[in-house]
């Protein structure tokens, strides 16, 4: 097992370094500079938006009011700031980098997101090293994207702590518990793993593929393939996703805290109602989860996950003038040898638009 590990490792770096245009080479052409108040690369003008997506995601509680369970990825929140440049404006990566970005698209953001992680019993005191160990990760990042007719590409850096007490997951934990009624109480958070430094990079293409029309609705379908590398996740992943309803967004899909949100695109009229219902599957091929393995830098209990996993998820999103809001609810499958049954989780997030 360890060296198909380690030669999938090798494989999903190669398909990293391998990626679409947003990872080729900018070329030798110089820098260009602002002149003439043309602004930097976070400059405002009028052409400017910005907005901020809120994230929520549990496996229980009103995330996902049936099959209640606190196990393997149990919660997570966070948030995304992005600014949005649209095709042809003179703010932006573009300033930056011509050659990569001049004609499409561009957004560029920061997010800070917080994930939690526990064995199935968790009124367990005494290790529990056939099962996920305990652990949070919080992680701050800076991210670019793209996009254009034919396609949409998102690059991200993130850097944070894998653990549990710098994390805070365990008084986040035994604080809910302890506020919310018939919550079990946490037990077993003295054999979380060590604090370590995580750093992970992250890289996603989606294709845009001919919309449909019928009955007064709209669809479309969005697949996407991409890779992490890091201490954390070593993995490639791909999928497509579905969509259906009432003046469906030209944008590259519904945004969750797993990945992330489309900044580049912005609605046509944004005083029109829009309301659709999507779907989406899709897998991964995984050399590392740090969530589940263990801890890179110190001595620590874990598991090995199995090379392939396997996603289907289910939501809704509806969007009036500056708000959207959406839930939806993601099913796992077994993430590990002997694990009995897979995991899911809801979710629900919030994306507001503001102009500058």
């Amino acid at each position: 097992m360890r060296w198909q590990v380690s030669v999938l490792g090798v494989w999903v770096a190669s398909a990293c370094a391998a990626g679409p245009s947003l990872l080729e080479p900018v070329g030798t052409a110089p820098l260009a500079q602002p002149d003439d108040g043309a602004g930097s690369l976070l400059d405002t003008g009028d052409a400017t938006r910005s907005q901020l997506v809120l994230y929520w995601e549990n496996d229980g509680t009103y995330a996902k009011a049936f099959d209640r369970h606190d196990r393997h990825y149990t919660n997570g929140f966070g948030f995304e700031f992005g600014m949005t440049y649209p095709e042809g404006s003179e703010r932006g990566p573009a300033v930056a980098w011509p050659d990569l970005f001049e004609g499409d698209a561009t957004a560029v953001g920061l997010s800070v997101k917080h994930y939690m992680f526990t064995p199935e019993d968790i009124s367990e005191t005494a290790l529990i090293p056939e099962d996920n160990p305990y652990a949070g990760l919080l992680m701050v990042g800076g991210f670019a994207q793209r996009s254009d007719q034919d396609g949409f590409d998102h690059i991200q850096v993130e850097m944070g702590v894998l653990g549990g007490e710098y994390t805070g997951a365990e008084g986040l934990q035994k604080f809910v518990h302890s506020a919310v009624p018939d919550q079990i109480k946490p037990q077993g958070w003295d054999n979380q793993l060590s604090n370590e430094f995580a750093i992970d990079l992250t890289y996603q293409h989606r294709w845009r593929m001919p919309r449909l029309e019928f009955w007064g609705l709209e669809a479309d379908t969005i697949p996407l393939a991409g890779c992490q590398l890091g201490t954390v996740h070593v993995n490639a992943e791909a999928g497509i996703i579905g969509r259906v309803g009432l003046n469906v967004p030209t944008d590259f899909g519904p945004q969750r805290m797993r990945e992330f949100h489309d900044f580049t695109t912005t609605p046509d009229d944004p005083d029109e109602l829009s309301a659709y219902v999507w779907g989406r599957v899709g897998g991964q091929a995984v050399a590392r989860n740090a969530t589940i393995e263990g801890n890179l830098f110190a001595p620590s209990h874990g598991k090995i996950p199995k090379v392939l996993w396997g996603e289907a998820a289910g939501g809704l999103a509806v969007r009036w003038r500056w708000l959207e809001v959406g839930w939806s609810v993601t099913y796992m499958t077994e993430q590990t040898r002997g694990q009995q049954n897979g995991d899911s989780y809801g979710s629900w997030t919030v994306n507001a638009r503001f102009d500058f």
